[in-house]
């Protein structure tokens, strides 16, 4: 019990009501039903929290990372971080999408569709409830998110402000809190790294 009480020590719930902005490819078993699925939100914290740190040897990343989200060793072992669905979402039985706008195809994949909302909880501290933030504004959730499919925002969460009309300036703000201020707002209104690391891993740079 004392070893329970310490891992989770400064955590607590975080509540946040979301909305679907763009078609949300998501699946478990069966491909052909979308699926919310807390694992892939866990995966999208984690591949940003990487995105924010490539200042990072690659061993650290990976031993401070393991601390954060778990692994699969003996060293870390489960993350300190759980992720609940409290309020899901029901599939219609025939929203499908072109996950290739851009081309000319027939192929569609079934998605959850935009407009629909879901409400999930997260135990965690100010960083992941910013990190969380960060994935709504600049990533997604599920298949093709760095193609814009995907896409959320929050309308309400206990833990945050609002993201409505959020600035360049404001995200920057984000990014930093969670990365140790490491990136600056370029004239052209892009975010980049302070110096460039030359990190062998998906990043924010310059």
């Amino acid at each position: 019990m004392a070893f329970y009480i310490r891992k989770y020590h400064g955590l607590e719930w975080g509540e946040f009501e979301l909305e679907i902005i763009t078609p949300l490819f998501l699946a478990g078993a069966d491909t052909n039903k979308p699926e919310l699925r807390a694992t892939a939100i866990k995966g999208a914290l984690r591949f940003w929290w990487r995105a924010l740190h490539p200042n990072l040897p690659l061993a650290k990343l990976k031993e401070d990372e393991s601390k954060i989200f778990g692994d699969a060793g003996d060293k870390t072992g489960k993350s300190r971080i759980k992720i609940m669905i409290s309020r899901d979402l029901s599939y219609d039985g025939k929203s499908r999408e072109n996950p290739l706008p851009h081309k000319v195809s027939k192929f569609t994949y079934p998605c959850f569709k935009p407009g629909e909302t879901f409400s999930i909880k997260i135990l965690g501290d100010k960083k992941i409830f910013w990190l969380f933030q960060i994935v709504t504004v600049l990533g997604g959730l599920g298949r093709r998110s760095r193609r814009g499919f995907g896409s959320i925002r929050i309308v309400r969460s206990n833990v945050i402000d609002g993201q409505d009309n959020i600035s360049i300036e404001d995200v920057l703000n984000l990014v930093n809190k969670v990365s140790g201020a490491r990136f600056r707002v370029e004239a052209d209104k892009k975010i980049a790294q302070i110096a460039n690391t030359g990190a062998n891993y998906p990043h924010i740079r310059t």
